[in-house]
């Protein structure tokens, strides 16, 4: 099996004390996580700086442009996605939006602003989870 590997960013957008999360819908041909909640981000591609890539994933995924600021927890997973490991390493970056109106891209079918602390209570990606604790630890 082949094997890929690279860096992904993924935006811990915060608005009002919520942090927002979208749903990766069925239609979404490369995904892995059908009916699960992600939050935005993705691939940061040769030549592109983290920050420029969450924006740009960002905008893609929710339509809507982020004030990157510092990231605060990283992790690395290693899904099967069409007979290909991919090995992913994530940083997770505290962001901040002015106009919170969010427009889906094709990939997603919801998103809801939550309070991190009820990130229980949504069907949130595994990979995620340690994610969320870690900005509850330094709030």
């Amino acid at each position: 099996m082949e094997i890929k590997q690279f860096v992904a960013t993924r935006a811990f957008i915060i608005h009002e004390g919520k942090v927002l999360i979208i749903r990766e819908s069925s239609h979404y041909t490369k995904g892995s996580h059908i009916g699960e909640y992600d939050f935005p981000g993705g691939k940061v591609h040769p030549g592109e700086t983290m920050a420029d890539g969450l924006k740009r994933e960002v905008k893609e995924e929710a339509g809507i442009d982020v004030k990157v600021g510092k990231p605060f927890f990283a992790a690395e997973w290693s899904p099967v996605i069409n007979d290909t490991i991919l090995q992913i390493f994530g940083i997770f970056i505290k962001c901040t939006v002015e106009e919170p109106e969010v427009v889906l891209g094709e990939d997603h079918d919801d998103y809801k602003w939550i309070d991190p602390a009820d990130y229980k209570e949504y069907p949130i990606i595994a990979q995620n989870i340690d994610a969320f604790k870690a900005y509850l630890s330094i709030q």
